[in-house]
């Protein structure tokens, strides 16, 4: 859904006004315009980049989760396999691993019903030390990752669509 919005330039010669857009993603969101939506055809809009598509699964994963990511949770000596309940080998079985109940966590990393919940963002039990002092994963961190916390936050207050 596209709404038109005036944008205004005042020079010497008065108020000269043009015409921009600001796209929703259909619950009222604005994304300003610069990074399309699913409608768009075309154009330099073959990649993520904006800030509706940061709230997608399909960033989420390719971004932090996947194997060769800052948290690299696909990878083979990680959760490639089941490990902890947890198998995150394909963007799929990550999805359904970390919205899953699981009794080794507390709970479901992920809670899609109630986001706040979710023990990811637990800040003294989750596992991952990007969102906890007290956190094991991903392997070899050693600080926070303010923007893995922004993002991933940002993901699962959305809904933690799997898209």
């Amino acid at each position: 859904m596209r709404a038109w919005l005036l944008v205004g330039c005042i020079t010497a010669a008065g108020l000269i006004c043009f015409p921009g857009c600001a796209g929703t993603n259909g619950s009222g969101n604005a994304d300003g315009g610069g990074g399309g939506d699913a409608s768009d055809e075309g154009g330099d809009d073959a990649g993520i980049d904006g800030p509706l598509d940061k709230l997608s699964w399909a960033y989420i994963y390719a971004t932090y989760f996947g194997s060769g990511t800052p948290g690299h949770c696909g990878d083979s000596g990680c959760h490639g396999f089941a490990r902890a309940g947890f198998v995150c080998a394909t963007q799929a079985n990550c999805y359904t691993s970390i919205t899953a109940n699981n009794t080794s966590v507390g709970g479901r990393m992920v809670n899609v019903a109630t986001p706040a919940q979710s023990v990811l963002l637990d800040p003294t039990n989750s596992p991952v030390i990007w969102f906890s002092t007290s956190g094991n994963m991903p392997e070899g961190a050693l600080k926070a990752n303010a923007t893995a916390v922004s993002e991933i936050t940002a993901w699962i207050n959305a809904g933690a669509l799997n898209n």
